[in-house]
């Protein structure tokens, strides 16, 4: 989006504006990273470490900064909307469908927290409708206490996959939710983002005996085998399961002693440790004391 042959330039932020164009945050400086120190080797000079471990520097600028909007040709550069303060509930249902995030979240949000009952059956219409005003709709009746079960429903049978993915999200873990689930088939959606996110929704589940007979039939898609993200969930979803009726396996931890669980001489095998500007004052040492202990029988202190 944007570039600059200024060395300098060193953008580190851009949001969409609630005008409807894009500022971006210029930090603008001429040190742009504060270690390692420079040495006659690494560097030319022989620098000094100062506050915070960051090199001494009379051209580090720590007052200015930039700040560009990135306006559309053709656009009048007024937003749409210069204030939801006064607006009307009923108004505010409207403002879910503006083209700017910043006034759909804003609209979503004022209607939560003004517990905006009066205008429950515009959200449900909302949702039915579909697109993205259908998304905050559907997470403002949940915000509400209002999302029923037909609602929820018609959300994850949508046409539209990201109402779709939003409906998966809110899903709980109840033996409902988990009926919910199966009965509208999102392990099966055409679109492979709601697939992927039904099969992160799985991996939260509890033991269920419809878990048991999914996994199987799931894996044996050969789109769930070869797509390289919704095999990795499936697995996951199947080891948290306890499910081992078809053949595979996660690969093998590739983090040596991932739980420290093996020491030598005080020192977790497998593991090096360096504390960077340490004076003496870093110990690492075996913690065996249960109440600090994730899983296993040790885990690593750093004091």
């Amino acid at each position: 989006m944007i570039a600059s042959a200024d060395e300098w330039f060193s953008p580190v932020a851009a949001e969409v504006g609630t005008d409807g164009h894009l500022w971006v945050a210029d930090w603008y400086n001429f040190i742009i990273q504060h270690n390692p120190t420079p040495n006659p080797q690494r560097g030319g000079y022989q620098a000094q470490t100062g506050k915070g471990n960051a090199h001494v520097n009379p051209n580090r600028d720590r007052q200015h900064g930039r700040i560009y909007r990135l306006i559309w040709e053709q656009s009048e550069g007024k937003p749409n909307i210069v204030s939801l303060t006064n607006a009307s509930n009923q108004a505010l249902v409207g403002v879910l469908s503006d083209p700017n995030m910043f006034w759909r979240l804003t609209a979503q949000r004022l209607l939560v927290e003004r517990k905006a009952g009066d205008v429950i059956q515009n959200l449900r219409r909302l949702v039915i409708e579909g697109g993205f005003p259908a998304v905050h709709a559907f997470w403002t009746l949940q915000g509400l206490g209002k999302l029923d079960r037909e609602i929820h429903q018609a959300a994850l049978l949508s046409q539209h996959a990201s109402l779709r993915k939003n409906a998966v999200k809110a899903l709980g873990i109840s033996d409902e939710d988990i009926q919910l689930f199966f009965d509208t088939a999102v392990v099966a959606a055409s679109d492979l983002h709601v697939r992927r996110e039904a099969f992160v929704k799985m991996s939260h589940f509890p033991k269920h005996p419809a878990m048991e007979i999914a996994i199987p039939q799931l894996y044996r898609d050969e789109i769930n085998r070869k797509d390289e993200w919704l095999s990795l969930a499936l697995k996951t979803v199947a080891q948290n399961q306890g499910v081992s009726a078809f053949k595979t396996a996660l690969g093998p931890n590739l983090v040596p002693n991932p739980s420290f669980e093996i020491f030598e001489d005080e020192n977790p095998v497998g593991w090096g440790a360096h504390a960077y500007n340490d004076r003496g004052g870093t110990v690492f040492t075996d913690e065996v004391t249960p109440e600090f202990v994730r899983n296993g029988k040790r885990s690593l202190k750093i004091q």
